[in-house]
């Protein structure tokens, strides 16, 4: 059975990111670089895998579109009134925020650097998050095994699928299901029931005890009862600023919940995209030029990835990496 590593290295770099965020711009990126490609290396090594396969998130992302112009202009493309990752960057300073947005742009380069140059699977659209991608291409390789590499435990729904594992490379360690009776799918009910507050999505029942969301999943009546909920929400126009209220009912904003983070529901149009991008990975897929990628490395003076890259070349051939 074929293996493979599949790294959300969007996760990876923002991580990094605020890790080292104090540092000068070129060592915080060395240092990002350097973390990530042992990362890769080290994971596709003990797991003797086949293909190592690397997501990034696209910078028009199909969600915050979604949600922010339903939000702006008060249309019936989304129940609710919250922007998706709304609130991530409004804490940060303004310098904070150049300096992320330079080191995004980094980020971009480094990925179609890796693109061309070196012969790893990699997967992108400007519409879609990594959680897209990796998502689609597990759901479509079912009978493979996948190790999935990302601190993100929304990947843990993912487990519905054989041979589906998670890695937290923080800790080491393999995230697990035990606190949700290890059913992916009681997992991605609670989530979709309680919302998501670090990425800006409300809760379809707020306030409700584990133990009714539990009876709710395991049996029809009482999920039923809880559907049909009703509650009020208190919340500022994004224009006006005028303090408005507004009613929802839990099924609607379940099912918006559904769609903004389950990863195998969304809309036809966006699962279609994705199955297009990993196609369009597959076809083209770069080849390994050790000169160019030693002249990239050069003009960013990674001396680890120079001074190393004998480490590094049977990783960044690509297929098969096993050994």
């Amino acid at each position: 059975m074929k293996t493979n590593v599949v790294m959300d290295v969007s996760n990876l770099f923002r991580m990094s990111f605020h890790a080292h965020s104090k540092e000068q711009d070129d060592i915080l990126l060395a240092m990002a670089n350097k973390s990530f490609m042992d990362s890769i290396n080290k994971h596709a090594r003990e797991s003797k895998c086949d293909e190592v396969v690397l997501a990034f998130d696209g910078s028009r992302n199909w969600r915050k579109a979604l949600t922010r112009r339903a939000a702006d202009e008060g249309n019936d493309d989304c129940v609710t009134f919250k922007k998706y990752k709304g609130q991530r960057r409004d804490k940060l300073t303004e310098k904070e925020l150049e300096k992320l947005e330079r080191f995004d742009e980094h980020v971009v380069e480094f990925r179609e650097m890796i693109r061309e140059y070196t012969g790893l699977l990699v997967l992108h659209h400007e519409r879609l998050e990594a959680d897209d991608l990796i998502g689609g291409f597990v759901s479509s390789r079912r009978n493979e095994k996948h190790l999935i590499i990302s601190a993100d435990r929304d990947y843990l729904q993912l487990m519905k699928f054989p041979g589906v594992t998670q890695l937290d490379p923080k800790t080491g360690k393999k995230l697990s299901l035990i606190d949700y009776d290890n059913d992916p799918e009681y997992f991605m009910f609670q989530k979709c029931i309680r919302g998501d507050a670090g990425d800006n999505v409300m809760s379809a029942y707020p306030r409700i005890r584990e133990t009714k969301i539990k009876a709710a999943y395991e049996d029809d009546f009482e999920r039923n009862n809880i559907m049909q909920h009703k509650f009020d929400v208190a919340y500022l126009h994004p224009k006006s600023g005028d303090a408005l209220v507004k009613s929802f009912v839990t099924s609607e904003v379940f099912e918006e919940n559904e769609m903004l983070m389950d990863l195998t529901k969304q809309p036809e149009i966006i699962q279609d995209m994705i199955q297009s991008a990993i196609e369009n990975a597959l076809a083209t897929r770069g080849t390994y030029h050790m000169v160019k990628f030693l002249r990239y490395c050069n003009r960013m003076d990674f001396q680890h990835l120079i001074q190393n890259i004998q480490n590094y070349n049977k990783l960044l051939k690509g297929p098969s990496l096993t050994v």
